[in-house]
């Protein structure tokens, strides 16, 4: 199986999350849209420390090829660096103030049989704070996109019905699950 995920380490950055106080975090919307969608990547501040997260295509095998395949990734910013995004100017910030109750992260496995293929992509990071919900979701596949929604955890961006309706236009009797593993 091919993982399009965080890894072990990523993971552990992400699990010292829960206890800490969400300060805010930053990125650059991109613009002409109606929700509120980095591209490429985002941060989250924690009072004294920082996570840079990225949505970057990477190459990897897909369906006995190598693609260019988006995925999550994390760490921690040098202390008092400069957030950078990728898109141009404006640069925002959005405060929370939050204390962070858990962290979550939303996995959907693709299996192919056709083909005997499976991949697993970590679609979403879901932030539970003593007043709301934080969802940052990726764009599926190749799309380098980061959306985010506050209290909208159950409706995902990228419903699972539209992820199906996708890969069925590929490739038939593909099957698409969908799990949320607490950290």
């Amino acid at each position: 199986m091919v993982e399009a995920k965080f890894t072990e380490g990523m993971r552990e950055i992400l699990k010292k999350m829960k206890g800490k106080t969400f300060k805010s975090y930053e990125g650059a919307p991109e613009r002409f849209r109606k929700d509120l969608e980095f591209y490429g990547n985002f941060r989250i501040n924690l009072g004294r420390e920082s996570i840079d997260f990225t949505n970057l295509e990477q190459a990897m095998e897909f369906a006995g090829t190598i693609e260019d395949v988006s995925c999550f990734k994390c760490e921690k910013a040098k202390k008092d660096s400069i957030f950078e995004p990728y898109m141009a100017p404006p640069h925002l910030i959005y405060m929370v103030n939050e204390r962070i109750k858990s962290v979550a992260i939303v996995i959907d496995r693709v299996f192919v049989p056709a083909e005997d293929y499976e991949i697993e992509f970590d679609m979403a990071l879901v932030v539970r704070t003593t007043h709301n919900v934080y969802t940052f979701t990726r764009g599926w596949y190749y799309w380098e996109s980061i959306e985010v929604n506050i209290d909208k955890e159950k409706e995902m961006p990228y419903p699972i019905e539209d992820v199906q309706a996708d890969w069925d236009n590929i490739q038939e009797n593909v099957k698409i699950t969908r799990r949320i593993e607490e950290l």
